[in-house]
């Protein structure tokens, strides 16, 4: 400050009016930010595969496995609900 003829006084804000300022706060964002886009595309690649599959075939198996054992069931308890009981009394 005292190079370019400006003296601060007690209570007097800071101003920051050049890029200086902000440079550092700006390098630093900018490489948290690419390297967040590099980890992003690091991971897209490893997992491509895995996602390229079929990855809900598992709980697709498991549905239709428990929608035949519903059918299943269901059919069991239709046989037994049309069984006629008939009672008849002894002599």
């Amino acid at each position: 400050m005292a190079t370019r003829g400006k003296v601060r006084r007690h209570g007097q804000d800071l101003n920051c009016d050049e890029v200086k300022s902000y440079r550092p706060a700006l390098l630093i964002i900018t490489a948290v930010t690419l390297f967040g886009a590099f980890v992003s595309v690091l991971l897209a690649v490893r997992t491509r595969e895995f996602y390229g599959g079929d990855i809900y075939k598992k709980f697709r198996e498991e549905a239709k496995e428990a929608d035949t054992e519903m059918t299943l069931s269901s059919a069991v308890n239709n046989n037994n609900n049309n069984v006629v009981h008939v009672e008849t009394k002894g002599r």
